[in-house]
């Protein structure tokens, strides 16, 4: 008797190709998840350097900055209050008086923008942390050592990137400045003042 092979895989081929695509799958997540950093990356570049504009723009009209946030450098809502005012209607400078007037939004919001953290609306990167704001004006201003800024007559903006922890190398204002700040490299984070190019 004779036997018949019947015609298909055996389970050594099925095993071999199923092994190819699973490869082949791993490769395609891996190139998306850099495509998808690298768009986040470049979305907070943006963001940063949008809401430094929307900062010099209202220095402009106010011949000030907005004060830093209460608790340190993370946002807690000073940014959108002076740059968008309640609501994000626009700032009204001396409300009440007869001096009283209105600007629009220094800053367009979105839902991407923007988080509610309490009962405030906090400025954020395309990680979902808060964005960074030091007034290095104001710092300097107020008898600090305009070293220690990395703009000290602007503001400093920054995000700390997609492992939302300061880089090593990143010096935030009001600390000492030790290297020059275009040779500072940074790892993920995102300033307004320099970083590794990318």
């Amino acid at each position: 008797m004779r036997s018949k092979r019947l015609a298909g895989f055996t389970l050594l081929e099925l095993l071999v190709v199923i092994g190819i695509v699973a490869v082949l799958i791993a490769a395609f997540l891996a190139i998306g998840a850099k495509v998808t950093s690298d768009t986040k990356r470049k979305a907070t570049i943006s963001r940063v350097m949008l809401v430094t504009t929307a900062l010099e723009r209202y220095r402009n009209e106010f011949d000030a900055y907005p004060p830093n946030p209460a608790g340190g450098f993370e946002d807690d809502g000073t940014l959108v209050k002076y740059l968008c005012g309640a609501e994000n209607r626009g700032v009204v400078a001396c409300p009440g008086t007869t001096r009283e007037k209105h600007f629009e939004a220094f800053l367009p919001l979105s839902s991407e923008t923007v988080k509610q953290v309490g009962d405030k609306l906090v400025l954020i990167d395309n990680w979902g942390t808060p964005l960074h704001y030091f007034n290095c004006k104001a710092y300097v201003d107020g008898g600090g050592n305009a070293e220690n800024c990395h703009k000290p007559d602007k503001c400093d903006v920054w995000s700390y990137g997609p492992d939302k922890m300061k880089d090593p190398n990143l010096i935030e204002p009001g600390s000492q400045i030790v290297e020059e700040p275009a040779k500072v490299w940074l790892v993920d984070d995102v300033t307004n003042w320099g970083s590794r190019p990318k």
